[in-house]
Formats: C-alpha cells, sequence, structure tokens
C-alpha cells in the first residue's frame, strides 16, 4: 500500500510498533524519530545478494578494477586522474538498471537525434568494468538494489519511510521485496515539484505512484483522492494549520510549494521562523551557535536540536571550532577523506620518510606528530644542530653519548619509546603486497599507533577503517610492488576511505537538508541560506554535459539534466522544513570572504523578511573575557573587581588578569606615553666599566639601543640550526679564514708575485676553512659543489684586483685581535688586516657585501656616524703596533673587489664620537634602551628582534 500523506510521521510511528514488519530508512536519524533501529534498503539489499554468492565490491578493489578498465577503454596518459572523472558518471549509469536495453529499446523521437559520440566509449568503459566484477561474484555499491531486484528475493512486510524522492532502482527493489501488509509513505504528488521529480525512471512520463499503481500497489490518502488540484490545496493547508497551528515546519513546507498564501499564523514578533542576516561567516557560525547553546541551557535536549549546512565543507570545519570553544557537543557527521585526518597525515609523512631513506625534515615531523609524544629535549637540540639525514645519522642522534643519561620519562618520549629501531622505517626497494602490509603493522604496533589514535574519535575511527582497507591491499599477496607503487596506492586507498568529521555519542548533530527527510526537530538552524551556497549552483560535468544528457534522455536513457538537478535540490530544502516543530532559524552571510552574498530565493518564495541579527551573547568564556577587556569599566584594578574579577581572590581568572595586564601594557605602548620597562626603559643602572664592547655592538647600541638590550641583557637567540643554506654569516667567516691562510702561505713574497702565490694557495685555504668551520659535519649544502667554485672564483677576483693590494704596500698581519679604552669604554675586536704603506699603517677591513655598512645614528638621526675603522685607528693600531702611524682605513668588498668607504685619520669627528660614548655610558648607567632606530629604519632591516619591539607607526607618537 501506498500512504501518501503531507506529514506522515505519526502515522509511520503507529505502524513501526508491529515487530512484524521490518523499517526501512535512509539514514539513522529518520530511524530514531520512529523509535527502531536504523535499517535500509541498501541494507536489506546486500543481505540478499549475500545469500546468492555475491558481494559489494571493497573500495580499493573497485578503484583499481576501474583504473584498469580506463587504460584498457580510453585513450589517456592520466589514467588515475580519469578514473576520477569518470567514476561520477559510471555511477549514474549503473543506478539506472539495465540502461544498455533502454537505448535500445526507445527509439529516438526524431531519426536525426543520435547518440552523443562521448557516450559510446561509456558504454564500453561500465560493460567491462562490470565483465570484470561478475567474474569475482562482486556487485558496485550502484548497482546492488538493481541486482537484487532480480534475482526474485523472499517477500517480506516492509514500511518504507523517509524515502520521500525515490529513484528508480529504489522503486524497482521495493516492488520485488515488498510483500502483504507492506506500507510506502510517500508526500502528496499534487504539486508539480513533487509530480515532476517522482517520474519512474524507467519511463519519464509516469510518476514513480503510477508505476507502483501499474504493479498492484494501493493507495490511501490523506485528503480525498477525487478533488481537483486548487481544491486540495485548500485542504491541505487547512489541515496543516488545524493539526498545529505553531508548526513551523509544516506552515512553511506549504509555503515554499505555493499551497499556501495566508500569513504566518502567528505575530511576526513571535513567528518561530526568522531570516537573521550577520555580517561575515564567522559571524553567522558565531551568532547560530549562540543560539543553539541558549536553547540547550533552556533544557531542549541536544537529539531534539538539528544544525543544517549545505556545504558542510564551508560550515563544517568553523562550526567544529567555535562549538570547541562554546563548550557546544557537535557531532558533524559529514564524510572527510582519511588524508584530512591525523593519522592520514601521519602515514603520509611515513611514506615521505621510507621513500627518501629518512630525511630530515620529514623524519622530524614524523616523530614530532601529535600521534608520538616527540623528541627528547636533548635529542631534539642535536637534531637542529646536525639535521641529520639517513637511518645511521638518525640512530648517532638519538643514541646518548658518553655518560650523558637519559632519564626514564625521556625515554619513553622518544618517538614513543627509545627501544623503537628506527631501521623500521628504512624500507626496501620492493616487495610483496604482503609484506608491505605486513611491513606497515609492524610499524603501527612499534609506535603503539592504535592506542595513541584512540585518543580522538575520529582518529579511532580513521584507524579501523585504515586497517580494512589494509585487508584489500594485501591482495593478491604474491604481486611484487615497488616502494613508490606500495605508497602511491596507499595514498589512494586513503583518498578513497571516509570518516565522519566529528563522530561520537550525543551532542547536536550537523545535517544537509537531504539527510533530514523524514525527521522531526524542535528547533532547526539552517545555515548559508546565500545565493549561490543554498540551493547549490547546478554545475556542469566535463565528462558528460547537460546537453549530452537530454540528448540521451530522449533516447530513453533518464540521467539528470540541468532541470531535475535544480528540482532535487528544492525537494530536499522542502523535507527539510517539514523536519521543524517548534523553531525554525535560518540564516546567511553578507560576505565571504571579500565577495558581497545576496539571500538565497528560498527567503522569498517562503514569504520571510530578512532581519537584523539579535546581539551575539556570551557564549564562551574566552568570549567573556574580550567583553570585559574591552569595556571601559576594565581600565582599573578597582573596575576588575566590581565585574568579579579579583587578582587577589582565589576565584580570579588568571588568564583574564594576565590578558588585562597584558592590554594595559600594550596601550601604553601604543600611546605617546614615553617607553616603560616593557619598551626598553628598564631603569636598571649598569656599571659601564664592567662592559667590554666590540664595534659591532656599539654600533648596534647606536643603531637601536633596544636591539643591543634584546641580544646582550635578555640574551634573546634563536636555535641553534644546522646551515642548509650558505647565510651570510657563514659565508663570511669562509671567506675570512681563507684570506688569512692564503696571505700566510704567500708570506715572504712581494707585489704580483704575493698576489699570484695567494691566488694559487685559495684552493686549499678554503678546503681548510670549510674543516674550520665544520662543513663537513653539516648536511649537504644544495648544489654545493658548484656552488664552492663561484665562491673560489669570487675571492680571485677579489685578490686579483689592484685595490686589494695597492703597489708598495706591505702586509703586516691578518686576524689580529686587540684590547683598549676608546672614550672610556673597555673595547676589544679582530683587525682583518694592517697594512704597511710608505705614509704609514693602513688598516684594512673586509666586507661581503657590495657598500658600505650603515653606522651608528648621527646628530640628525641618521645611521651615518661610522665607529669601526675610527675604533680600529685609534686604539687597534695603538695595541697591536705601539709608536707606528696610522694614516688610512677603508673597508674592501671582496663581493666587488673594490674600496667601498675610505676614512683618513683628519676626518675623524673625534667630539661626535666622544659624545656617541657618553650617551653609552648614560644608557648604560640609568638602563634607558627603547625602541629607536634611525629615521630610515635602516637598523630593522636585518634585525633578529623585530617580534619583540613591535617597531611600526607607534614610533611616530612617541
Amino acid at each position: 500500500m501506498i500512504y501518501i500523506h503531507a506529514y506522515p510521521l505519526a502515522e509511520a510511528k503507529k505502524l513501526a510498533s508491529d515487530r512484524q514488519i521490518s523499517v526501512m530508512t535512509p539514514t539513522p536519524q529518520a530511524a530514531r524519530s520512529l523509535s527502531v533501529a536504523h535499517f535500509s534498503l541498501e541494507n536489506l539489499a546486500k543481505q540478499i545478494i549475500g545469500k546468492n554468492q555475491f558481494a559489494e565490491v571493497p573500495l580499493l578493489t573497485a578503484h583499481r578494477y576501474l583504473r584498469e578498465t580506463v587504460r584498457q577503454v580510453l585513450s589517456t596518459t592520466d589514467v588515475e586522474g580519469t578514473t576520477r572523472k569518470v567514476a561520477p558518471i559510471l555511477k549514474e549509469l549503473l543506478k539506472i538498471g539495465d540502461w544498455q536495453a533502454i537505448g535500445k529499446l526507445t527509439p529516438p523521437p526524431q531519426k536525426h537525434i543520435e547518440l552523443p559520440g562521448r557516450f559510446q566509449p561509456l558504454v564500453n568503459l561500465a560493460e567491462i568494468y562490470q565483465q570484470r566484477l561478475r567474474e569475482k561474484k562482486l556487485l558496485d555499491s550502484a548497482e546492488i538494489l538493481w541486482f537484487a531486484s532480480q534475482l526474485n528475493p523472499m517477500r517480506q512486510s516492509l514500511l518504507v519511510y523517509g524515502y520521500d524522492f525515490p529513484l528508480m532502482d529504489q522503486l524497482q527493489f521495493v516492488d520485488a521485496v515488498a510483500g502483504d501488509r507492506s506500507v510506502w509513505f510517500l508526500p502528496v504528488e499534487n504539486h508539480p515539484l513533487l509530480s515532476e521529480n517522482q517520474k519512474a525512471m524507467l519511463h519519464p512520463q509516469r510518476s514513480a505512484i503510477a508505476w507502483l499503481q501499474e504493479r498492484g500497489w494501493q493507495i490511501k490518502n490523506d485528503v480525498k483522492n477525487d478533488v481537483k488540484n486548487d481544491e486540495i490545496v485548500q485542504e491541505v493547508a487547512a489541515n496543516t494549520n488545524h493539526q498545529n497551528p505553531n508548526h513551523p515546519g509544516k506552515y512553511l513546507s506549504q509555503k515554499f510549494l505555493g499551497l499556501s498564501d495566508s500569513d504566518p499564523p502567528e505575530p511576526k514578533e513571535s513567528n518561530p521562523a526568522k531570516v537573521y542576516a550577520y555580517p561575515h561567516l564567522e559571524a553567522e557560525v558565531r551568532g547560530i551557535l549562540a543560539l543553539v547553546k541558549e536553547q540547550l541551557l533552556q533544557k531542549v535536549p541536544c537529539h531534539q536540536i538539528a544544525i543544517v549546512a549545505r556545504d558542510e565543507n564551508i560550515y563544517g570545519p568553523m562550526i567544529l571550532d567555535i562549538a570547541w570553544e562554546y563548550d557546544l557537543p557537535i557531532r558533524a557527521l559529514y564524510s572527510i577523506p582519511l588524508t584530512a585526518t591525523r593519522l592520514g597525515n601521519w602515514i603520509e609523512t611515513l611514506g615521505q620518510v621510507a621513500i627518501a631513506d629518512l630525511p630530515f625534515e620529514p623524519t622530524a615531523k614524523l616523530l614530532t606528530h601529535p600521534l608520538c609524544s616527540g623528541l627528547p629535549p636533548e635529542c631534539w637540540v642535536r637534531a637542529r644542530k646536525m639535521h641529520p639525514s639517513g637511518l645511521k645519522k638518525w640512530q648517532e642522534i638519538l643514541q646518548p653519548k658518553g655518560d650523558e643519561k637519559v632519564s626514564t620519562s625521556q625515554a619513553v618520549d622518544l618517538s614513543v619509546d627509545l627501544s623503537v629501531d628506527l631501521s623500521i622505517l628504512s624500507w626496501p626497494s620492493q616487495d610483496t603486497r604482503e609484506n608491505w602490509v605486513e611491513r606497515l603493522q609492524n610499524i603501527f604496533k612499534a609506535f603503539n599507533l592504535r592506542k595513541r589514535a584512540a585518543r580522538w574519535a575520529r582518529e579511532a575511527v580513521a584507524y579501523y577503517q585504515f586497517q580494512e582497507g589494509l585487508v584489500h591491499l594485501s591482495k593478491p599477496e604474491t604481486e611484487i610492488l615497488t616502494i613508490e607503487e606500495f605508497i602511491q596506492e596507499i595514498s589512494q586507498l586513503m583518498a578513497l576511505l571516509m570518516v565522519p568529521a566529528a563522530p561520537g555519542r550525543g551532542g547536536v548533530e550537523l545535517h544537509t537538508p537531504a539527510s533530514l527527510v523524514g525527521t522531526e526537530y524542535q528547533s532547526v538552524f539552517v545555515l548559508g541560506m546565500a545565493e549561490g551556497i543554498l540551493p547549490a549552483p547546478v554545475v556542469d560535468s566535463p565528462v558528460l554535459d547537460f546537453r549530452d544528457r537530454q540528448l540521451l534522455r530522449q533516447r530513453g536513457i533518464p540521467l539528470a539534466n540541468a532541470v531535475e538537478t535544480a528540482q532535487r535540490e528544492a525537494l530536499n530544502f522542502y523535507g527539510c522544513l517539514k523536519t521543524a516543530a517548534q523553531n525554525l532559524i535560518f540564516s546567511y552571510p553578507q560576505t565571504q570572504g571579500s565577495t558581497p552574498m545576496l539571500p538565497s530565493p528560498y527567503i522569498a518564495r517562503l514569504g520571510l523578511e530578512v532581519e537584523a541579527a539579535p546581539p551575539l551573547p556570551v557564549a564562551s568564556v574566552q568570549v567573556s573575557r574580550q567583553v570585559e577587556l574591552g569595556a571601559k569599566r576594565v581600565a582599573a584594578v578597582g573596575d576588575l573587581q566590581s565585574i568579579g574579577v579579583s587578582r587577589n581572590t582565589p576565584e580570579a581568572d588568571p588568564i583574564l588578569n594576565h590578558a588585562y595586564h597584558c592590554w594595559t601594557v600594550e596601550k601604553r605602548r601604543e600611546s605617546s606615553q614615553p617607553p616603560d620597562e616593557y619598551d626598553g626603559a628598564i631603569a636598571i643602572g649598569l656599571d659601564p666599566d664592567e662592559w667590554e664592547f666590540s664595534a659591532s655592538q656599539l654600533t648596534n647600541l647606536g643603531q637601536c639601543a633596544f636591539k643591543w638590550f634584546s641580544h646582550k641583557q635578555l640574551h634573546l637567540l634563536d636555535l641553534e640550526e644546522a646551515e642548509e643554506e650558505l647565510s651570510n654569516s657563514l659565508r663570511g667567516r669562509l671567506y675570512h679564514k681563507t684570506l688569512e691562510l692564503s696571505v700566510e702561505s704567500a708570506a715572504g713574497s712581494e707585489g704580483k708575485n704575493f698576489v699570484a702565490t695567494a691566488i694559487e694557495q685559495l684552493e686549499t685555504a678554503f678546503s681548510q676553512a670549510e674543516k674550520a668551520e665544520n662543513l663537513d659535519k653539516l648536511p649537504p649544502l644544495p648544489g654545493w659543489k658548484a656552488r664552492r667554485q663561484e665562491h673560489l672564483t669570487l675571492l680571485q677576483r677579489a685578490v686579483s684586483a689592484p685595490e686589494f693590494l695597492q703597489e708598495n704596500t706591505e702586509i703586516l698581519a691578518t686576524e689580529k685581535k686587540f684590547t683598549g679604552t676608546w672614550y672610556g669604554l673597555k673595547v676589544k675586536g679582530t683587525v682583518d688586516r694592517v697594512d704597511r704603506t710608505p705614509e704609514g699603517l693602513a688598516i684594512v677591513d673586509y666586507k661581503t657585501s657590495s657598500s658600505p655598512p650603515k653606522g651608528a645614528k648621527d646628530a640628525n638621526g641618521q645611521a651615518k656616524l661610522d665607529i669601526q675603522l675610527p675604533l680600529y685607528v685609534q686604539v687597534a693600531a695603538k695595541d697591536l703596533f705601539p709608536g707606528q702611524a696610522v694614516t688610512n682605513a677603508y673597508y674592501y668588498s671582496l663581493t666587488k673587489g673594490k674600496i667601498l668607504k675610505e676614512v683618513a685619520i683628519d676626518e675623524i669627528d673625534e667630539t661626535a664620537l666622544a659624545e656617541f660614548a657618553e650617551n653609552v655610558k648614560r644608557r648604560l648607567q640609568q638602563g634607558h634602551y627603547p625602541v629607536d632606530p634611525d629615521h630610515k629604519r635602516d637598523a630593522c632591516q636585518y634585525c633578529d628582534y623585530d617580534l619583540v619591539c613591535r617597531q611600526g607607526s607607534r614610533l611616530s607618537r612617541k
């Protein structure tokens, strides 16, 4: 019997209580509405085919068969990509049933109509794919209902509920299985939207009900069968309002179909159906989840509230994130690929580690993954210093050296356990499928992955899903695969396997409109009621476009066309509307990113007006803190106490107190008030006589006192990291050491002979410099062999340049250390080179840059006051060569092979330097190191402390 009823839930509940009737529901939530266990038509079909020695093909096996069929049938170089493209169309064909016979038996309405050219390859593909499956007694999931209906299954009493808009395979299967006392609840079909979409796929001119009637099904209608359409409209609307005038779902579903022209049953201000507009997507999600939390606080059960989003990929992650902040239990049952889980990421990284023989970054990522405990601190420090690559190097890093002891707690932390032998991550180049899978299982056991994944519901589901997939991946057991092929198959398996985004028990559920058909909730919240989101745009297929589909429909092969796709979207929304028993809230964002959004056309169809969103309530501790911090009354501690937040009581929120403190600090930092202790003015004096400065320290202090303060007093340093590129500092050290050694080797030669000898010694000197800098113990620098020659060539040019060693000049010393006193400051340093010229001594400082270095700030705030060369002239020469006059000093560019800047003795501004030294003394004595770089911010270009000082427009207010 077909029971035609717009709202059949009450009647279906009565019939479902009969234990002799098997209840079929499409979703667990529809079954829950009837208080029965979930069992779908697909579940029943699988039972039937199982009794006949057939089975549903596993996902990975189906993908393999289809991929091989694509390789055989279609001319393509991208087999994997083509397989993914044709798979959805193939499933559509298989769901139609005996589509080959339909196409042959149904003559075209006009003689010139022929099957599209792109269709025949798909036909061949489907036939060969089905043939391969049949040889193994397997069925694709899309054809199970059709196949089961042809097996003469035993008839039984069925109650089919929630299948309001059936497809032809569902009709065929139910008709084949349903016995006496079977009931199928279907909606009233007297509306074009319903009747057009209940056309049987076998013949587009007959509705589903008419098709069933021809097969002996009787009809029971909740309205009279002999009345006209307009009378039915009035009767349905009257029955709806009479049954429950406050049921927004019933009223709006009739309004959506145009079966009711009356105004809302409630006054506008108390209408349970509303539409809210929010400025952007995050505001929308926050607003709706706050309303959901209010419902829960009003003791509405979680299972009586539904959140609906047509595009779960847009809304799902944000809903889960904000729900966590709001402490709101959410179950999101939409599927995500296993690659999007923590487990999938770990396995993906494992593949990178195995295929490249434990490279540093992937291996470190694997061992520090949330599914592992991470490396002990001392091992991690060593790993960062050395960047090990390869099994042997990693084993050296992970083994304690000498008498170094590792505590028990630390031992457990190392890649789950120090006893884990990382050799299990070193894989052979090829092996059998069975051995590959066994090797992977051993790794899972060694890393205790099952227990670690169990900390999260989604990861636990993903783990068992993957274990199931590995069973199929291991077959055929003796097939030989290379490591690349096996890892590729692992990636494909993870892309095919789907897991719920947020599984678990209880909580408010996130659904799509289609998954709500046949259910009922007290409160339904529909997000994304914007054009382009709901309804979803109709997208053409690149494999078989809508024009081709229309031609196929004319030949009797009913693939969904554009109109039918749009109507199916409307039907799902209609089914969603009927579920709301008390409250139905719609919302949409006015912008998505930088794109303005218009309200959905469905809103006008419902006769609802868009309202401004209600004020956002304080729905989480985090929001509460933001509100309290943003309020004017938290400007002082007394105000904090007035709202119940005290620093001196156990009830105080330490996070809020700390946030308030940070906010106060930042507010002053951004104001025009002078710097305080949080901006470098610590007011802790130091004795200048206890400090020994280098020229670079003084330059830094003179460019920006905070820069020196961060380095020398706060001791802020980057973590020690292995050089994987030739950094400027390492390059400078290599060049300086190479020149020092080559010049020493050329000692005794004169003039051109000296230069020639120095150039000859550069190769040997460079090798010695590499060893001195431990380059042989560091990871190989990319392309170092070729780049090394470039550096040697550059040094050769620098040494052979005329300005490197001028005529009648003798090199007296290289890399000489000195100490002394400079305007009352203790100083030290190293002079790169001291020459003797006819005029006197000349001091040379090598630079790898192509421009002169920036100096300290001068009287005009420009970084032009040179400290280094004057200090070398005034202190270094006297310490190294007492009694000898210095007449010249200059910077020599090793990159350009020329003098960058020359300082003559009579050009040194001793007054400015003396004033600079006094300023340094005052800063140390007063403890005053504000963020105050030069006007052009030259000091900030290569500063390591920008995240600490946060210089910016705020400095203009100081």
